[in-house]
């Protein structure tokens, strides 16, 4: 059980500098953002298929890193008596597997994202209990850091919860992770907060603590009304879908608010925003996307969309926030087996290598500049 104390993010909606030609009927005071895959005149970039990594043993991939030039598989399946076993993967200079059924909750699907890159390794939030384990290295031993809730003056509510995804940012020694309420069907996140760290005195690799800060939403007043926003339904709110956090600035993806999307199983999109916030929560760029699935790229530098419905993808520089370039999706580029309409594909960026991948593979691409 968690105890959350919840203020609303307070958060400036910084106008777009591309108004849409034919916005919404809103009474917001401001404008929508046009996506920039319509105005951005950017190039579109050539891959080849190095290799493919098939996943076996009825395992399904919940979720890929990339370290480095090594690959951290988060992958589960249910073994002979129905219990599900849960397993990170290393590959790469050195290959490991590394049984953390314990750790991870027996719902991995929803918790794919709580694995995370951290220092020259990866860390996985346990579900059963308040720690944490950071892999320093991909080849060293877990670290156990203790989760603290400081007691908080305007407690309003009580929960269990989901965790989704989590964000580890080097530099600042902090996370954060977004949040869902246990209540909501399909576990869509609604709140984030910050894990700050508190360093060993003795080492500078290992930690004592992290204290768990207040929880934040995404102000529903700074974002397009949502279908239920004006009517008799006042619990109304807007989903993450991914987040990130970097040097302290903060990305979030957002599709719409959580009526329509689970409760009333209607649109799957309402809209699609990627938002960046600074570290006291002010909006500092909102950027309309076409409708569709994205990931953040594990270095952080890149957010990659699969447009629904294209057979392409839609490479955001998170540094300029423009379009760096398209990647068309084919058999021979980089598909490879996995079928050229797969609802889900996920996509990763490190260097020159593209890794795309399924539920039961992937496959690394170099791309051709």
């Amino acid at each position: 059980m968690l105890i959350l104390g919840l203020i609303k993010g307070r958060c400036t909606f910084v106008t777009s500098d591309f108004p849409s030609e034919n916005p919404r009927t809103q009474n917001r005071n401001y404008s929508y953002t046009k996506p920039l895959c319509v105005i951005y005149d950017n190039f579109i970039m050539k891959t080849k298929i190095l290799d493919t990594v098939e996943i076996s043993d009825d395992f399904i991939i919940f979720n890929v890193l990339v370290i480095n030039t090594s690959l951290v598989i988060f992958k589960a399946k249910h073994n002979d008596d129905n219990q599900q076993v849960c397993i990170v993967e290393i590959k790469g200079e050195t290959d490991r597997i590394i049984n953390v059924s314990r750790i991870a909750d027996p719902n991995t699907s929803i918790h794919a994202g709580t694995i995370f890159s951290y220092k020259n390794g990866f860390g996985l939030i346990a579900h059963d209990r308040a720690q944490l384990l950071l892999w320093n290295e991909l080849d060293s031993e877990p670290v156990v850091v203790k989760i603290e809730f400081p007691k908080l003056d305007d407690q309003i509510e009580i929960f269990e919860n989901y965790l989704t995804y989590a964000s580890y940012d080097n530099v600042f020694d902090e996370m954060i992770i977004c949040i869902a309420p246990k209540h909501t069907p399909t576990g869509l996140a609604r709140y984030w907060t910050k894990l700050k760290f508190e360093l060993n005195s003795n080492s500078s690799s290992k930690v004592q603590k992290a204290i768990w800060e207040t929880p934040y939403e995404l102000d529903l007043s700074k974002y397009p009304e949502t279908k239920y926003a004006n009517e008799e339904f006042k619990d109304e709110w807007l989903i993450l879908t991914k987040g990130i956090l970097n040097n302290c600035k903060k990305y979030f993806t957002t599709k719409g608010g959580q009526l329509t999307q689970a409760k009333f199983g209607g649109l799957a999109f309402e809209f699609h925003i990627l938002s960046i916030l600074d570290e006291n929560n002010n909006v500092l760029k909102n950027i309309e996307l076409d409708f569709g699935t994205g990931s953040f790229s594990t270095n952080k530098k890149y957010f990659i969309l699969h447009p629904k419905g294209k057979k392409t993808l839609i490479v955001y520089n998170l540094e300029s926030l423009e379009i760096e370039f398209k990647i068309p999706l084919k058999p021979d580029l980089n598909m490879g087996n996995i079928p050229i309409n797969y609802p889900k594909i996920e996509a990763d960026l490190h260097g020159d290598l593209l890794y795309i991948h399924s539920f039961d593979k992937i496959n690394i691409c170099k791309l051709n500049y």
